[in-house]
């Protein structure tokens, strides 16, 4: 007895008719007949009266009446059980492990985090906080499941889109403002030096073209991979910086740093989600970039 028979039998009974039931089950008329046949001969009993001169619905009868509330049990038993196991694929288990960038990791991932949190307790969520080109060779070593780095374009050989971008703004310490204003001559801010990212990171190469472009000196005095560190050193007096908008925000009312205008300097970082292609995601991976807002461009 198998499902495609039982079906076929309650599709004739409920729609009154081998030609009805197939156009219901999406199958030939032919199919249907062979199917009730096969059923009848395995039971040893005929299932449906067929009317005379092959006019007319069919009627039941006795192992017919008797079967029928069974083979709808039984198939809705199907149905729950199909139902049971979608639904249990949709319980995450396991690890996803997340790399980023410290930006992403303290301004774009926390509330995503909550809700997939929230959504799959049963879910064990590790975050590694690295710079992008250690992030992009943990994807490739399969130690990450999904990275958060800075990119402008998805390395070859693995899979990504944008996710948001950091635009960067420049800081000098109060002092400095105070007896230069807050659009400096700068040939006057050379003299001072910039604290930025290491040579060969991708902020570093992001500020300097921004800086070639509008055709601005950039002369670095120290180099730091971490722009909390960098912003205290401004803080200091130490020298100027180009800094994560976000960071500057969550800052804001400090009187020991300004902002300062440069004209024709604009530079945005591009955070982008790397992972390994699509077949070799886990369901939690899947998961967690579908449950994602939208790529995101300027300030978010």
């Amino acid at each position: 007895m198998e499902r495609r028979q039982l079906e076929s039998f309650v599709a004739v009974v409920d729609t009154g008719g081998f030609h009805a039931a197939a156009k219901r089950l999406f199958i030939t008329q032919s199919a249907v007949s062979q199917s009730l046949k096969a059923l009848e001969q395995e039971l040893g009993e005929p299932l449906l009266l067929r009317p005379a001169g092959g006019k007319g619905a069919p009627g039941l009868s006795e192992a017919g009446k008797r079967l029928l509330p069974i083979a709808r049990e039984i198939l809705q038993r199907i149905e729950k059980g199909k139902q049971v196991v979608k639904d249990l694929s949709k319980v995450l288990t396991g690890r996803l492990t997340i790399g980023a960038v410290d930006v992403a990791a303290l301004y774009h991932l926390p509330d995503p985090l909550r809700r997939f949190n929230s959504a799959h307790p049963e879910l064990e969520i590790t975050v590694r906080v690295a710079g992008s080109r250690a992030l992009e060779q943990g994807i490739r070593a399969g130690e990450l499941d999904l990275a958060f780095l800075l990119a402008p374009a998805t390395p070859r050989g693995l899979a990504g889109r944008p996710f948001r971008d950091d635009p960067l703004a420049a800081v000098a310490p109060v002092e400095l403002i105070e007896s230069l204003g807050s659009r400096p001559d700068p040939a006057e801010l050379a003299k001072l030096g910039w604290i930025t990212y290491p040579r060969g990171t991708v902020s570093r190469g992001i500020i300097e073209a921004a800086f070639k472009r509008a055709g601005l000196p950039f002369p670095v005095s120290m180099e730091i991979d971490r722009p909390e560190a960098i912003l205290q050193l401004v803080r200091a007096g130490l020298g100027l910086a180009m800094l994560p908008e976000r960071l500057l925000e969550s800052c804001d009312g400090h009187a020991e740093i300004r902002r300062i205008e440069l004209p024709g300097v604009a530079a945005t970082r591009p955070i982008r989600i790397l992972h390994r292609p699509e077949t070799q995601l886990t369901p939690a991976a899947r998961t967690f970039l579908a449950d994602l807002k939208p790529p995101i461009t300027g300030r978010a």
